[in-house]
């Protein structure tokens, strides 16, 4: 059953503050909640514990098991209210990217090949923690090469972990190419021709990764760093940092200031490009990218 998408947001809707996003997020999941049977309702809370909140992955539903409610078991109207959620938490940008990534797997699974669970509607909503004007819960909606995790404590929202890729990277539809990452894959090449070539050769790494350098089940890990740092070199120039600073279209542009997006860069920061892969280490946060999507 495929997933039909919350209704659009008007082209007059002024600009959402952080307080007044976390309060239609709000709305959106109590909305949601009272579309729900006792049975739906107690598959989709689950108690706030660090067990909870770390069930999450890129992983098909065959390679990973969650929890919450699946949308391909949701009605239209159950199924509309979820898309609601998401909608009231990420910016129209990041919202459209969201329903792109679950339209590729949905081209993913018509493609043929394993049967690991892919599909447009293979993805999970789950809420850790009751939604609440005054106690933090966390709204997850995932699946396969998409994770988002929104929390909110009374009017502040963070997207932080959250993980977004495409496979197929780019698909026809609707008479038209889509490629749900071009923005993301276009900035870091940018950002990588904004670099002097011998910073170029020390930001590209000898070794090729297989893998993601830091996602779920890696809380708290920490990464050495490698490629170039920014002491002692112009890498940092204004284009560059632009680039940084705008390569996920699912933050919430609509309240969150650039700096609080991603941290500023400070002379610690290093830029690496592993071969097949792409990071950047700022704290913990990171990029990857490679053939079948990021």
């Amino acid at each position: 059953m495929p997933v039909t998408a919350a209704p659009s947001p008007t082209a007059s809707a002024a600009p959402a503050t952080e307080g007044s996003t976390s309060a239609a997020v709000l709305t959106a999941a109590q909305a949601f909640l009272a579309t729900l049977g006792d049975d739906e309702k107690s598959a989709v809370m689950a108690a706030r514990t660090q067990d909870n909140l770390a069930q999450w992955s890129n992983l098909p539903d065959e390679l990973f098991e969650r929890a919450g409610l699946r949308m391909d078991t949701l009605n239209l109207e159950q199924q509309q209210a979820a898309m609601a959620v998401l909608q009231a938490a990420l910016s129209p940008e990041g919202y459209t990217q969201v329903q792109q990534i679950t339209a590729a797997d949905g081209v993913l699974a018509e493609s043929g090949g394993p049967d690991l669970g892919f599909g447009a509607d293979r993805y999970w909503v789950r809420f850790v923690g009751e939604p609440s004007a005054s106690s933090p819960y966390t709204v997850q909606f995932g699946g396969h090469h998409l994770a988002v995790n929104a929390t909110v404590v009374g009017s502040e929202l963070t997207l932080a972990p959250t993980l977004w890729g495409a496979q197929p990277a780019s698909y026809e539809a609707a008479g038209a190419t889509t490629e749900p990452l071009s923005g993301e894959t276009r900035k870091a090449f940018a950002l990588m021709g904004a670099l002097e070539a011998d910073q170029q050769e020390q930001a590209i790494l000898d070794a090729s990764m297989a893998e993601i350098v830091l996602g779920a089940g890696q809380d708290g890990k920490t990464l050495a760093p490698e490629g170039v740092p920014r002491a002692g070199t112009n890498w940092m120039q204004t284009e560059v940092s632009s680039t940084i600073g705008g390569l996920s279209s699912l933050n919430n542009a609509r309240f969150v200031a650039p700096a609080r997006q991603h941290p500023a860069p400070t002379s610690a920061d290093n830029l690496a490009w592993p071969v097949d892969y792409t990071y950047m280490d700022n704290e913990g946060w990171l990029v990857r990218g490679g053939t079948d999507g990021v």
